[in-house]
C-alpha cells in the first residue's frame, strides 16, 4: 500500500500546493513570534522609562532614605507638600507597573527580576500610608481601588521575588 502515490498532474499541484501553504503557515507563525517578542521589548522599553526617570528616582530615594510616615494632616502641611508629591508619585510609578505586569501588558517575570525588590521596599514603607489613604476614603469607591493594582502584585508576587533572589 503506497501512501504517495502520484496518479496524475492533479496531484502533483496538490503536493505543491499543499507545500506552499504549509509554508506559509511556517512563516505566519514565525512573524508572530517575531511580533511577541518585539511587543514585549516595548513594553519592557516602558517600564524602563516608567521606572528610571530622574523625577521618579529622585521620588523613590527620598521614599526609601528619607519617608517617615506620622500621620496624613502632617503630611498636608504647606512645608511637606513637595514631600507627599514624591510618595505619591512612587506610589503611581508602583501601581502602574503593577497593573501592567497583572494584566500581562508586560511579563511578570521581568517585572519580578527587575524592579520586583524595589517594589516590595516600596510597599514595606508605604503600606501604612496607603492603608490611611483607604480610610481617609470612607464610604467612597476610591477606598476598594486606591492601590488596589500595587497591593495585589506584591501579593501574588512577594515570595517569587525572594525565591529568585536566592537562586541568583
Amino acid at each position: 500500500m503506497d501512501i504517495w502515490c502520484i496518479t496524475s498532474g492533479w496531484d502533483v499541484i496538490t503536493a505543491i500546493a499543499t507545500a506552499i501553504v504549509a509554508l506559509g503557515i511556517g512563516l505566519a507563525f514565525r512573524q508572530l513570534r517575531g511580533d511577541v517578542k518585539a511587543r514585549r521589548l516595548q513594553a519592557f522599553n516602558s517600564l524602563l522609562d516608567i521606572w528610571g526617570g530622574e523625577r521618579e528616582r529622585e521620588a523613590r530615594g527620598y521614599v526609601f532614605r528619607d519617608f517617615k510616615f506620622d500621620d496624613l494632616a502632617d503630611l498636608r502641611d504647606e512645608r511637606r507638600k513637595s514631600e507627599l508629591a514624591k510618595v505619591e508619585l512612587t506610589l503611581a510609578i508602583c501601581n502602574r507597573i503593577s497593573f501592567m505586569a497583572l494584566h500581562k501588558l508586560i511579563p511578570e517575570k521581568a517585572v519580578q527580576e527587575f524592579v520586583g525588590d524595589p517594589m516590595v521596599r516600596c510597599w514595606d514603607k508605604l503600606q501604612d500610608f496607603i492603608m490611611a489613604r483607604r480610610d481617609e476614603f470612607k464610604e467612597d469607591k476610591l477606598r476598594k481601588i486606591y492601590m488596589c493594582q500595587f497591593e495585589e502584585f506584591i501579593k501574588r508576587n512577594r515570595a517569587k521575588i525572594y525565591m529568585t533572589e536566592k537562586e541568583g
